[in-house]
C-alpha cells in the first residue's frame, strides 16, 4: 500500500497463517487462485488507507507516508510519558500523556489497536480508529472517527522528550518538538481480492482468530498443573 502515491492496482494478498484475517488464501494456493481470479471469479473491497503528512520543523519539508493498518505513535526509548496534542479538524480534542497512541484503519483495527483495546471493526466501515496506549487517565477511551477527519499531532511545549512514529511497523522515526503529523484517509483505498465476498472473508477471519484465541486458553488450563 504505501508503494503507491496514486491509484493502487488490484492487490491478490495471501497468508501463511492459517488464521489470517486480511486474507484466507494461503501462500500454497497463490496459482490455482490466481488463475481463478483471471477467469473472472472475484470479489473486489475497497481497503482505506491513510495518508500521513510528516512535517520537520528542522527542515522545513514535508514527507508524505502511506499506511494500511496503522501508524502508531510511541514514547520510544524515553522513560517520560507521552505529551501529544491531538486535534481533530485544527480544534483540540485532547491531551495524550501516556505510552502513545495507535491510529488505525478497520484493516488495521484487528491488528495493534485490537491489542490495546480498540474495536475490531469491518473493512467497509468507513472510519478511523483512535487507540490509546496507556492512557495516563481514566476517561481517555478509544474513539471512532470518521473519515472526513483530519487528525494532527504534536508535542505539547512541555514534553520531556520526543516521541517516536512508526507507519505499518515501518519507517521509524522521531517526532521533535515543533514537528507535525497530519493524517487523514488517502483518497486512493487499496482493492483487495477475495474469492467469497469482503464480509464472509473477513467474519470467516474473525471466527477462526477468535476461535484459535480460546483453543489456547482452554489448553494451557489443561496443561496447568493440579494445585
Amino acid at each position: 500500500a504505501a508503494l503507491f502515491d496514486g491509484a493502487v492496482p488490484p492487490i491478490l494478498p495471501l497468508t501463511i497463517d492459517a488464521e489470517g484475517i486480511l486474507s484466507r488464501i494461503s501462500f500454497t494456493e497463490a496459482k490455482p487462485t490466481l488463475a481463478k481470479v483471471v477467469e473472472g471469479g472475484f470479489h473486489l473491497g475497497m481497503r482505506a488507507r491513510l495518508c500521513c503528512k510528516l512535517f520537520s520543523a528542522k527542515t522545513g519539508r514535508t514527507h508524505i507516508i502511506y499506511a494500511l493498518n496503522d501508524v502508531v505513535l510511541d514514547r520510544g526509548p524515553s522513560p517520560f510519558l507521552t505529551s501529544v496534542e491531538c486535534f481533530c479538524n485544527d480544534r483540540l480534542v485532547t491531551l495524550v500523556q501516556g505510552d502513545g497512541l495507535i491510529l488505525a484503519t478497520p484493516t488495521g483495527s484487528t491488528a495493534y489497536s485490537q491489542a490495546a483495546g480498540g474495536s475490531m471493526v469491518h473493512p467497509s466501515v468507513p472510519c478511523i480508529l483512535f487507540t490509546p496506549l496507556n492512557p495516563h487517565s481514566l476517561s481517555f477511551r478509544p474513539i471512532v472517527l470518521p473519515v472526513s477527519v483530519r487528525v494532527k499531532l504534536q508535542l505539547t511545549k512541555g514534553a520531556r522528550s520526543p516521541a517516536w512514529v512508526s507507519f505499518d511497523g515501518r519507517q521509524r522515526q522521531p517526532l521533535d518538538q515543533g514537528d507535525t503529523l497530519t493524517v487523514n484517509i488517502s483518497q486512493w483505498p487499496v482493492p483487495v481480492i477475495s474469492l467469497v465476498g469482503a464480509t464472509d472473508d473477513w467474519l470467516e477471519g474473525c471466527n477462526a482468530f477468535l476461535s484459535r484465541m480460546v483453543t489456547e486458553y482452554v489448553t494451557r488450563l489443561r496443561l496447568r498443573p493440579a494445585l
